[in-house]
């Protein structure tokens, strides 16, 4: 059974119990709208934004939301379609790119912007993310044009206005199962919501159509694994650490206990030398106070002895 479901017509409301995860990676040259879609699909500014030349996103960054009961995690890439950009560079936030969606996005969003045509420049930059993620890319590609607001100016369907492109861009929407949408960037409240869930709901039919299962390669598989062996050695790494600290604790501990115990000692021994000292002084005393009363009673018995031999000498006397 798919890992997913597909939305309902209606917008869940945040009562509803929290489900699974949408990872969704946003792709397109710099001026096409695409940090604004980040932002549009979170329901907050969380990416940063500047109508310049340059490119404000040099850098892979993600950030995420919770919205229609899905922890939508965004990856806004740098220009990887920007010319300026070296292949080496452009390579690097591949691999970050990866490292950040892993396991494996949900979809590939192409960002173009409907007030601009489909370059070769574009082309040829989409031929080469499809060499690096192989042909399945194309089976998890969603192509959201910014500037609905154009069409809706213009009187047009987004069917009516791919029809006037180029046939290049026809062909590259044909590879991606035809699965495109249109944004507003500037829409708030309920005319977001309902693109955004649009959106989703596109993104989820066609997780199912791919047999519930997100987008993974060889590449993406060898990332993963190495996540996960990075962080094995980071558990072991804080593992190493907890037990060195709690060797420190423990030999600590024991330097404190043998301080005790050897204080512990000191005072033993020293209440022991003021007690032999206590009890020499007390027997002392004692030996004394005996040696008084062996000598009060030594007297009493010579001055009794004395007073009978007068008494007798006196006796004497009187019969003579």
């Amino acid at each position: 059974m798919p890992i997913f479901y597909i939305l309902d017509s209606r917008c869940p409301s945040p009562k509803d119990e929290f489900n699974d995860e949408i990872r969704l990676v946003l792709l397109g040259k710099t001026g096409s709208g695409k940090t604004s879609t980040g932002n549009s699909i979170l329901g907050a500014t969380k990416f940063k934004s500047k109508l310049s030349a340059s490119s404000i996103t040099r850098q892979c960054s993600h950030d995420c939301a919770v919205r229609f009961n899905r922890k939508i995690i965004i990856v806004d890439t740098p220009g990887f379609f920007d010319i300026e950009e070296s292949n080496e560079k452009i390579q690097e936030e591949i691999d970050e790119c990866v490292a950040i969606s892993s396991p494996g996005p949900h979809a590939f969003i192409l960002v173009l912007s409907l007030a601009a045509r489909f370059t070769e420049e574009e082309e040829r930059s989409v031929q080469h993310f499809v060499q690096y993620f192989g042909e399945k890319a194309y089976d998890y590609f969603i192509v959201l044009f910014t500037g609905k607001d154009y069409l809706e100016y213009e009187g047009m369907t987004l069917q009516d206005y791919i029809r006037r492109t180029s046939d290049k861009l026809q062909t590259f929407i044909k590879k991606c199962g035809g699965r495109m949408i249109a944004f507003n960037n500037n829409s708030t409240g309920k005319e977001q919501n309902e693109q955004v869930f649009e959106l989703l709901k596109t993104v989820l039919e066609n997780v199912n159509a791919n047999g519930g299962n997100y987008y993974t390669n060889e590449i993406y598989i060898k990332t993963e694994e190495q996540i996960k062996r990075k962080k094995g050695d980071r558990l072991k790494k804080e593992m190493r650490q907890e037990l060195m600290i709690e060797k420190i604790y423990m030999e600590e501990w024991k330097r404190e206990q043998l301080e005790q115990l050897d204080q512990k000692e000191r005072e033993l021994k020293q209440r022991t030398i003021e007690f032999e000292k206590k009890k020499m002084a007390y027997d002392k005393q004692k030996e004394l106070e005996k040696s008084k009363i062996l000598m009060e009673k030594k007297n009493r018995l010579r001055d009794q002895t004395r007073r009978l031999i007068e008494e007798e000498r006196s006796s004497w006397c009187t019969i003579s």
